[in-house]
């Protein structure tokens, strides 16, 4: 049989093997799967760096106590102050607004504090549920990974849009 160029031999494509549609569905769902894992992570590493800064807020509320038991020592105007540690220790540095007065510098140590003890819940909730999300996300692997036949990868991908993991496929209008 003559091709369409005038030479002789198999038209094109015809001598590539077929893929697997099995393989094919497979890699769409580990390349979903592996975005998916790799914006958890890094929702992880967010959420862990706002974990430390929700730490401070020990260091916050002593501030705080500091200043309101040497209110009187503190001078107006000061960008910052040393004070006795209450708890014993060396002397705190505690850093000031000079703009406002010693009393305000005391208030917002306090609100600060307040602010990252509500964040700290907030931020150990989140990061649970993300932690959660990726255990799950371990499993959905192994099963692709595991899965028998195109039937079985098919019903994962149901699955997996059902979630909001994977593409629904498009329909066309005719």
């Amino acid at each position: 049989m003559s091709s369409p160029s005038g030479v002789d031999g198999p038209a094109p494509g015809a001598g590539a093997p077929a893929p697997d549609p099995a393989a094919v569905l497979r890699g769409k769902l580990a390349a979903a799967l592996e975005r998916w894992r790799d914006k958890a992570r890094g929702k992880v590493f967010r959420l862990k760096q706002a974990a430390l800064d929700t730490a401070k807020a020990d260091e916050l509320r002593l501030f705080g106590e500091t200043l309101k038991m040497h209110l009187a020592e503190v001078p107006r105007k000061a960008d910052r102050v040393r004070l006795p540690n209450m708890f014993g220790g060396p002397d705190l540095e505690i850093p000031l607004d000079p703009k406002i007065p010693p009393v305000d510098n005391m208030r917002r140590y306090f609100k600060d504090y307040h602010k990252a003890g509500r964040g700290a819940e907030e931020v150990a909730r989140r990061l649970a549920a993300e932690e959660k999300a990726m255990s799950r996300m371990e499993r959905i692997s192994a099963e692709v990974a595991a899965a028998p036949d195109l039937a079985a990868l098919e019903a994962l991908e149901k699955r997996l849009q059902e979630l909001n993991l994977f593409p629904r496929p498009v329909k066309m209008r005719e």
